[in-house]
């Protein structure tokens, strides 16, 4: 008896041994999808193409604040025809473009329904993009995938929402007083390109036209 009962356990402890043991299922990975917190800031932004930190001139009254921040008061006033020396910028992105995807990305692995959200176009084409998590630096409107395409087009994406911006610039005046402007088409001299800059990059970013 003793014999059939220690063989019973010993067969059962090896049934146990080969079964396969449980295991907890594996954590679930998923990308940070959670849009990035606004506003979002550009330190040392000079947010177009031609963009230049150098002498402007004053092209409209303009309060000068000492700091870009929300809570400011009034440290001068620039009056028209006033000369200053642009130091640096900060943009300051309250709100992205919004974008809406109509058919599947592959290159960047975006079903129908997601958004791509549009931060600053930089000139040329380039632009900052996010979608799903990951950020798109200095994205070409003009790349093309493997078939040739165009990665971003009107056949797959459709904007819906516009975004808002602002610029605020650090200036010097001749009488070395320095603080912070919101830069609103108010001041002459900042496009190396052309003077006055023709398009407002300030209120809010425009949609790239896309060939």
């Amino acid at each position: 008896m003793n014999a059939l009962r220690l063989g019973r356990l010993f067969l059962l402890t090896m049934t146990l041994a080969a079964a396969p043991m449980p295991s907890a299922p594996p954590a679930e990975r998923k990308a940070h999808t959670s849009e990035p917190v606004l506003p979002v800031l550009y330190e040392k932004a000079c947010p177009f193409e031609g963009c230049t930190f150098r002498e402007w001139t004053v092209a409209q009254l303009s309060t000068m604040h000492p700091s870009w921040e929300d809570s400011r008061s009034v440290v001068a006033t620039l009056k028209v025809g006033e000369k200053v020396t642009g130091i640096t910028g900060v943009l300051v992105v309250r709100k992205p473009d919004r974008f809406l995807v109509k058919r599947p990305i592959a290159h960047l692995s975006l079903k129908a329904g997601d958004v791509i959200l549009q931060y600053v176009e930089w000139g040329e084409g380039s632009a900052d993009l996010w979608a799903k998590g990951v950020w798109y630096k200095s994205f070409d409107w003009g790349q093309t995938g493997e078939d040739g395409d165009l990665v971003l087009s009107d056949e797959n994406i459709t904007l819906v929402e516009y975004g808002s911006s602002e610029w605020w610039v650090q200036v010097k005046t001749l009488r070395g007083k320095v603080g912070w402007v919101l830069a609103n088409d108010n001041f002459n001299g900042m496009d190396a390109l052309g003077d006055p800059p023709t398009e407002d990059h300030t209120d809010s970013p425009k949609v790239q036209k896309r060939q």
